[in-house]
């Protein structure tokens, strides 16, 4: 929600688009397009410091020519209308509080407010991140912030403190940083390097860094903490070389491998913006897209000419069989693009457009959460994969 404010505009590192292709920076550390602290060297092992900036942001006027469009291109973006009015005027009907909080889960005000930037529309979207955002804040409130770790969702909140200029969603993200679960890691005791609290750190870590980029006292400490953790999680998945001694606890999830990735590529674009680049990052998510390719993609699911990834391995009592999950290949898709364009390696850009038709194709969208899981991080994948055929001349 809006609240006029009186305080210095925040950089919008993110949001705005300085032509096709380039993201527009205020901050002084940031110059050009794809630039941060590095030359942008395209084949390096993560040493070159290169950096996207960011790409929640993506418009529609900056993906370049239909001929390079990624697959399904056309249907991505039609089931983004069709079923993003569908979802967002159940979150604007509902008037069961606990209903509705589920219909936002996954960030549905983000989503709808990068529906809305992407079009170049502020309305309906914006009415349908403010319903997601109000029932949200709720739940913050009613929690005293202590948000369960899986719940911790701060983009939406980052958007409306940087874009909007809301001074209650700055605050809020700061909350959210410090008070939930998994905040401090000096307080865990290496508990938490058990692969089984990857989303919990992935979150966290996201969080750390988006209240740094909003304009928050950057957590040196925290972040670097937070981001050895999740890296060791890769490891682990990688390996098997498995912390947890309960066997209950050894398996690898496709999606929460994505939603690690995820993280730790928002931690490497800011400490590349911030002039310390994290050189670990890039061989890491290598490692981890090539393994979960090699043993966990199946090609094609149930004769229908599309991909997805199984949703566990093994397959593991209480948590679910080995079953392509194509609901999921979209927490999965944007790593895939962002290897490419740190690379140029064209297998990253097959198997990315592989894992992003798969998504399109064969996702139920019948079901908010679903449609949120779809559109929570798609736009990266496009976005990223834009920038590399062009950065690559592909």
């Amino acid at each position: 929600m809006h609240r006029s404010s009186s305080r210095t505009p925040r950089s919008r590192s993110i949001f705005y688009r300085a032509g096709p292709l380039c993201a527009l920076f205020v901050a002084a550390s940031m110059a050009g397009c794809g630039g941060g602290g590095g030359s942008g060297g395209g084949s390096g092992d993560g040493a070159s410091g290169t950096s996207t900036g960011g790409s929640d942001g993506v418009q529609r006027d900056g993906v370049i020519e239909a001929s390079s469009q990624p697959p399904e291109f056309d249907t991505w973006e039609r089931h983004m209308t069709e079923y993003g009015r569908k979802w967002g005027q159940e979150l604007q009907n509902e008037t069961d509080y606990l209903k509705r909080f589920k219909l936002r889960y996954y960030d549905a005000q983000r989503i709808h407010e990068q529906i809305g930037n992407y079009l170049g529309e502020s309305q309906p979207w914006r009415s349908y991140a403010e319903a997601a955002e109000s029932v949200y804040k709720r739940y913050l409130e009613n929690a005293d912030f202590r948000a369960a770790g899986y719940q911790r969702f701060p983009h939406g909140l980052f958007i409306d403190a940087t874009r909007n200029d809301d001074d209650e969603s700055f605050e809020y993200l700061a909350r959210l940083r410090d008070r939930p679960p998994f905040s401090f890691p000096s307080r865990s005791d290496g508990e938490w390097r058990k692969q089984k609290y990857s989303r919990e750190v992935a979150y966290s870590l996201e969080t750390q860094v988006l209240a740094d980029r909003a304009g928050h006292e950057r957590q040196t400490g925290r972040i670097r903490a937070l981001a050895d953790l999740a890296l060791g999680h890769v490891d682990i998945w990688v390996t098997r070389n498995y912390v947890d001694t309960d066997p209950d606890w050894q398996f690898c999830q496709a999606f929460m491998g994505g939603l690690t990735a995820s993280a730790l590529i928002a931690h490497y674009e800011r400490s590349v913006e911030v002039g310390d680049p994290d050189a670990r990052v890039l061989p890491a998510l290598k490692r981890l897209g090539n393994f979960l390719w090699d043993t966990m993609w199946v090609t094609n699911v149930n004769g229908s000419g599309y991909g997805a990834f199984e949703y566990v391995q093994p397959a593991t009592s209480g948590v679910g069989g080995n079953a392509p999950a194509p609901d999921l290949n979209m927490l999965i898709a944007p790593m895939y693009g962002w290897l490419f364009y740190q690379t140029g390696d064209e297998r990253w850009l097959n198997r990315g457009d592989d894992i992003f038709a798969g998504g399109v194709e064969l996702a139920n969208l019948q079901s908010g959460k679903r449609f949120n899981q779809n559109y929570r991080a798609s736009f990266q994948y496009v976005d990223w994969r834009t920038r590399g055929l062009e950065r690559h001349g592909i």
